[in-house]
């Protein structure tokens, strides 16, 4: 037969009086009367504490955005126009004929915005018995994976459907290194840009690629780079004095492989969003399975615009 009614009585009154006063004030009775580790009685009288958060593990994000020129618009597409071709000035005597140069020439790059979308089900049960709010958890995710695949394709994108990648259009690509990554690539890679353009401009690559160049050593065996070293407090680590900026997306070393790219992406690369993120919550669609349906979507576009303001590097 089940527990009594004054058994199970005894029991509660026995932790209520445990959590005010402690177990040196209970008595040889009160105690034997508590359980923690068998629920066969009157269920766990000290239940396990419940953390009304997920733990995630982190999401690497190619933070595009935050060195490229950004604009909102409410159309499908942006036209820029750009100079593709200029004339050249030329000398002339004091009494000689002036002739037209010739040679000055624009078009319009134009900047789609791309959809993006993504689609969850979750069980009403679930919303209904989470310890936690699991919508606003879903709209985090919405956010985190949105941002995770913007920086993707920003970087590697065929402009197919997508936007176009920073390191599938550059200006100038400076090879060499046979496999690897070496100081005398990358100067020649900071100097491939006309100068004006090393004013604004930032090196981007994969936390693997900073390691390769950190441990890069000269022939006494120091290290050529020594971020932290001698930096005025709240400055950036640099590399051959410019910034640099890590992308998750870009590719390992590895001969043929876009591992490094440098530029003013400012000048460079324009971001477009046209539909901020948004969430439709469905609950009649697939109503008959016992869950509702939660679709995401956003419109963005990016594309190079100007990419004599870009430059990579793809070890040889």
């Amino acid at each position: 037969m089940g527990e009594s009614v004054q058994s199970i009585d005894t029991k509660l009154e026995a932790f209520h009086k445990y959590m005010r006063k402690g177990t040196q004030n209970l008595s040889p009775e009160e105690t034997k009367a508590l359980t923690v580790s068998d629920d066969t009685q009157a269920g766990y009288y000290a239940p396990p504490e419940y953390m009304n958060e997920i733990i995630k593990t982190l999401t690497e994000i190619s933070p595009v955005r935050s060195i490229a020129r950004v604009m909102q618009t409410s159309q499908r597409s942006v036209q820029i126009p750009v100079r593709s071709a200029t004339f050249a000035a030329v000398m002339v005597s004091e009494i000689a004929s002036r002739s037209e140069t010739t040679g000055y020439t624009a078009q319009l790059e134009e900047i789609p915005a791309h959809e993006m979308v993504a689609q969850v089900h979750i069980s009403n049960q679930m919303i209904e018995d989470s310890a936690f709010n699991l919508e606003a958890e879903m709209q985090q995710e919405f956010t985190t994976q949105f941002a995770k695949k913007e920086g993707q394709v920003m970087t590697t994108g065929t402009k197919v459907n997508e936007p176009e990648g920073f390191t599938t259009n550059a200006g100038s690509t400076v090879t060499g290194g046979s496999g690897v990554v070496t100081a005398d690539t990358l100067l020649d890679l900071v100097h491939a840009l006309k100068t004006p353009y090393n004013q604004n401009a930032v090196l981007v690559f994969n936390r693997n690629t900073l390691a390769k160049i950190r441990q890069l050593k000269d022939s006494a065996g120091q290290y050529v780079f020594q971020p932290g070293m001698m930096l005025t407090a709240g400055a950036p680590n640099t590399i051959l004095g410019y910034p640099y900026v890590e992308m998750p997306d870009m590719a390992d070393v590895a001969s043929s492989a876009v591992c490094v790219a440098f530029g003013d992406f400012r000048a460079a690369y324009t971001v477009v969003d046209r539909i901020a993120l948004s969430v439709l919550r469905d609950p009649f669609t697939i109503a008959s399975t016992g869950q509702i349906k939660y679709m995401a979507r956003r419109r963005v576009g990016g594309q190079v615009v100007l990419k004599e303001a870009l430059a990579n590097y793809v070890p040889s």
